[in-house]
């Protein structure tokens, strides 16, 4: 094997290592937006259940 040969492996490994890179990155902040969601709909629920439950303790007395 020959220098450039080697040469173009090395620069080819290191493009595919940043792509690498920036997929774990995109997913990083994917799973952090939906993490915010869940909680967010969590949130949300748990109003809404408390809403209900009041307007269950009005219906009964």
């Amino acid at each position: 094997m020959d220098n450039q040969y080697l040469v173009m492996e090395i620069e080819n490994l290191n493009l595919k290592i940043e792509q690498l890179a920036k997929n774990v990155s995109d997913l990083q902040r994917e799973k952090d937006g939906l993490v915010q969601t869940i909680n967010a709909m969590s949130k949300s629920i748990d109003d809404l259940k408390q809403k209900i439950s009041s307007l269950g303790k009005r219906g009964n007395n």
